[in-house]
C-alpha cells in the first residue's frame, strides 16, 4: 500500500479525557506521523499521515 495523509476533526467528549496523549501515543506505535490540537469549539483537529494501512488502523 501506498502513504496516505488525513486531515480529521473529532468531537465529542475530546477534551480533558487525555485523547491527544492517547492519540499520540497510537500513531507513534503505528509509525505515523502528525499532529493534534484542541480547538476551541472543543472539538479535537488531528493530521495524520504514513503507510495506508497504518493510517487505516489509527482511524479505526
Amino acid at each position: 500500500m501506498g502513504v496516505a495523509q488525513y486531515h480529521c476533526l473529532i468531537s465529542g467528549r475530546v477534551q480533558g479525557v487525555s485523547y491527544r496523549f492517547m492519540a499520540q501515543q497510537q500513531a507513534e506505535k503505528l509509525g505515523l506521523t502528525g499532529w493534534v490540537q484542541n480547538l476551541d469549539d472543543g472539538r479535537v483537529e488531528m493530521m495524520i499521515q504514513g503507510q495506508a494501512d497504518s493510517v487505516e488502523q489509527m482511524l479505526s
